[in-house]
C-alpha cells in the first residue's frame, strides 16, 4: 500500500488505513477508517484518530457499533458497522493509503451517532454545552 499525505484530513472522512502490526483482537490488515479527530487536530497534528470499518456480519447492536450503509459509502461497499471499539491513534503519512485518497464523507446525523457511540465507549456524559470547547 502506498502512503503519504492524503492531503488535509477532516472529520468524518473515510480512508484506507494499514492497521498492519496490531495484537491479540486488535483489529487488523488495511480497511477503511473514519477520521474522528477535530478538524484543528487534523491540520496542525501528524497524527489523527480513526476507527475502522467492519463487515456488517460484525453488528451485534453494541453501544459502541454504528451500522453504515453502503448507500452512504464508496461505491462497491457493503453495509457495513463503524466499530468505535477499536479507536486508534495512527500517523497520517504512514498509515493512510495516499493512492486511494478519501473514500468518502459521512452526513452529520452518523457522526452524531459515532459520537454516541464513543460517548458510550469512553463512559463520557452527554455535554450540556453544545460549544466546543476550543
Amino acid at each position: 500500500m502506498a502512503t503519504g499525505s492524503v492531503g488535509l484530513l477532516e472529520r468524518g472522512d473515510v480512508v484506507w488505513v494499514d492497521l498492519r502490526g496490531a495484537i491479540g483482537a486488535e483489529k487488523q490488515k488495511t480497511r477503511p477508517c473514519v477520521v474522528v479527530q477535530n478538524n484543528v487536530g487534523n491540520a496542525r497534528s501528524p497524527l489523527t484518530i480513526v476507527v475502522p470499518i467492519t463487515n456488517g456480519d460484525t453488528w451485534r447492536g453494541y453501544p459502541h457499533q454504528v451500522m453504515v450503509y453502503a448507500n452512504e459509502l464508496w461505491e462497491g461497499a457493503v453495509d457495513s458497522v463503524i466499530d468505535t471499539g477499536h479507536i486508534r491513534s495512527i500517523d497520517k503519512d504512514s498509515r493512510i493509503s495516499s493512492g486511494a485518497g478519501i473514500l468518502c464523507r459521512l452526513g452529520g446525523t452518523r457522526m452524531i451517532q459515532v459520537d454516541r457511540a464513543l460517548q458510550s465507549l469512553l463512559g463520557l456524559p452527554e455535554s450540556p454545552d453544545p460549544l466546543p470547547r476550543w
